[in-house]
């Protein structure tokens, strides 16, 4: 899975074993940073662009985008998550 940031500069991919940040450039894309995420089926930005959240089995984890700390963990759902929706509310997944 790949999601553009809202600003169009940014790109999250979710590889096999990992997450990396790409910057868009005008020819070219430039591996900025990754996480060692396994298994991640779903990425989504935040409205704002702050966070992201990472769909993994049966958890969804928020990590801030600017620093790649994880915020928040949500396990324990009963089958593996398939969607991540967001509400208009930047607080809420």
């Amino acid at each position: 899975p790949g999601v553009l940031g809202p600003s169009g500069f940014e790109l999250l991919v979710g590889y096999k074993e990992r997450v990396r940040l790409y910057s868009v450039l005008l020819s070219e894309l430039k591996a900025l940073r990754e996480l060692p995420l396994a298994k991640c089926k779903e990425l989504r930005y935040s409205h704002g662009g702050h966070q992201f959240a990472c769909a993994m089995g049966i958890s969804v984890v928020v990590y801030s985008a600017v620093t790649l700390q994880q915020l928040f963990s949500f396990p324990g759902h009963i089958a593996p998550v398939r969607q991540i929706g967001r509400a208009s509310c930047r607080e809420r997944v």
